[in-house]
């Protein structure tokens, strides 16, 4: 259970993220309102080359590229970080 917030807290949040250049969307239906991050940093194909970079890079070892690779996930959304891991996570184990 997350527990309950302050409505004007919620939107004093996105006020902030705003200020960080943070694309926050609202979307309004018939009695709610949902809201998500727009554009991020990086898109997708960015994501995949950076890690790609990171898993062909010889002179990491694996232990370092697994660290590199999450942070590069953490620029992304949570689906982009799932399509990041699931390409280069079968690919670390035979990084020489």
């Amino acid at each position: 259970m997350y527990g309950t917030i302050v409505r004007k807290t919620m939107y004093a949040n996105f006020e902030t993220l705003c200020l960080f250049d943070v694309d926050i969307i609202s979307v309004k239906t018939d009695r709610d309102t949902y809201y998500h991050i727009g554009a991020r940093k990086f898109k997708l194909p960015e994501l995949k080359l950076l890690a790609d970079s990171v898993q062909s890079a010889t002179f990491l070892t694996e232990r370092i590229s697994r660290e590199l690779i999450k942070k590069i996930e953490s620029l992304g959304s949570t689906y982009d970080a799932n399509i990041c891991s699931g390409r280069c996570g079968s690919l670390i184990g035979s990084k020489p």
